[in-house]
């Protein structure tokens, strides 16, 4: 299951075991069953609660992958290319 965008809001209930409503109902399930969860948080920076929730959620399972801005993934790209080796198209 994957959250897409996932606001903080949604990760801190997650993280709480609130089942409010059919997402967080359906997140809590795939953390029991310890099936694959992916939570795609769209807030940055995180202050301490929020890195509180995201730890919460790691330990129970779940994967947490920041969005990353459009630019900052060329940049990204861009350097891991240069590091690895792999020629610049």
């Amino acid at each position: 299951m994957v959250i897409v965008p996932c606001s903080m809001a949604t990760l801190g209930r997650i993280a709480s075991g609130s089942s409010d409503n059919a997402l967080l109902r359906a997140a809590d399930v795939f953390l029991k069953e310890r099936r694959k969860l992916i939570l795609v948080p769209r807030e940055t920076p995180w202050n301490l609660i929020h890195a509180r929730n995201v730890i919460t959620l790691l330990e129970a399972g779940a994967i947490v992958l920041p969005a990353i801005h459009p630019s900052t993934a060329v940049q990204f790209r861009s350097r891991s290319r240069g590091y690895s080796g792999v020629a610049h198209p």
